[in-house]
């Protein structure tokens, strides 16, 4: 299980909710984390949300509090404007390492 070396830093953009989610909630994220990673990777809401809120504080993403089907008040987040950029080039960031590894190690890069 990656929880220490893949764990969200206060920098680290990669928690952002995806330009194509409109509006998740923080544990949502957490969820859906460790679902896409099979189990691999766990976070802890005590190490996610002070990543959101300093993203948040940064303008690169927005939230907003909606009841939810519950009944129970949620804050949701979503990508401003200046975070989609930041993704944008992120992402590119990420597959350059990604590429690279691939060629080091001698495997096929993966396909996104």
């Amino acid at each position: 299980m990656l929880t220490k070396i893949w764990s969200p830093r206060p920098r680290n953009r990669s928690c952002c909710p995806s330009s194509r989610v409109a509006r998740v909630y923080g544990y949502e994220i957490i969820q859906k984390v460790r679902e896409l990673s099979g189990g691999q990777i766990e976070w802890s809401d005590g190490m996610l949300y002070p990543v959101l809120h300093r993203l948040e504080r940064d303008g690169l993403i927005d939230s907003e509090w909606k009841e939810a089907d519950t009944g129970r008040e949620r804050k949701y987040y979503f990508l401003s404007s200046d975070g989609r950029k930041a993704i944008k080039a992120e992402r590119q960031q990420w597959l350059a390492v990604h590429n690279t590894l691939c060629k080091l190690w001698k495997i096929k890069p993966a396909s996104i």
